[in-house]
């Protein structure tokens, strides 16, 4: 039902579908946790309903509200239907959803691209752009590069015998997986002690 009404008020979500019509069915996804306030609610007795939380609310309600609903964490929906006959004044909800940040867990792989992007499961009630991308690197200006890339070993061998003098031979025994591109190269820099 694309004719609810939908905005955002203080750190709340709006929802509001009065009055309705015949024959509408309409579903509001969320991730939990979540609370919902119902604020408004009367529809024609047990044939128009909304389910909030698994409890599913018909009638005029107005006497018992505000009434306050707990989604858990994870994905939720509400579910809006109304029959072929009857209608009355309609609904109005509340949604805020808690919890500003989302852990993502990305096991160890070989990058395809230098870009991660991230999109929104439930489009605008989660996040009001159309995603984002963030670069992926294994290291920047203010974190080590990871030790997952780390060579077992490096050695050196001179092989100039002149006194004063280095030139021979870096030898890099290769991080586990490096050899298949997840390292494109290492860069060796000669320094003295001093």
């Amino acid at each position: 039902c694309e004719v609810i009404n939908q905005s955002k008020i203080g750190d709340a979500y709006y929802f509001a579908r009065r009055p309705y019509d015949d024959d509408e069915t309409a579903t509001i996804s969320a991730s939990g946790p979540a609370n919902v306030t119902i604020v408004q609610f009367t529809t024609e007795d047990y044939y128009d309903s909304l389910t909030v939380g698994g409890m599913e609310l018909s009638g005029d309600l107005t006497d018992s509200l505000p009434m306050n609903f707990a989604l858990p964490e994870g994905p939720g929906e509400i579910l809006w239907a109304s029959d072929a006959s009857v209608n009355d004044k309609g609904w109005a909800l509340l949604l805020r959803q808690f919890g500003a940040t989302a852990d993502f867990h990305l096991d160890a792989v070989k990058p395809l691209a230098g870009e991660l992007e991230v999109l929104a499961a439930y489009g605008r009630n989660e996040f009001p752009g159309e995603g984002f991308t963030v670069k992926i690197g294994d290291s920047d200006r203010h974190a080590l590069p990871s030790s997952a890339f780390a060579p077992v070993s490096i050695d050196f061998a001179d092989m100039d015998p002149a006194a004063g003098v280095v030139g021979g031979v870096v030898t890099i025994a290769l991080a586990n997986g490096s050899e298949d591109g997840g390292v494109s190269s290492y860069r060796v820099d000669f320094a003295d002690t001093q």
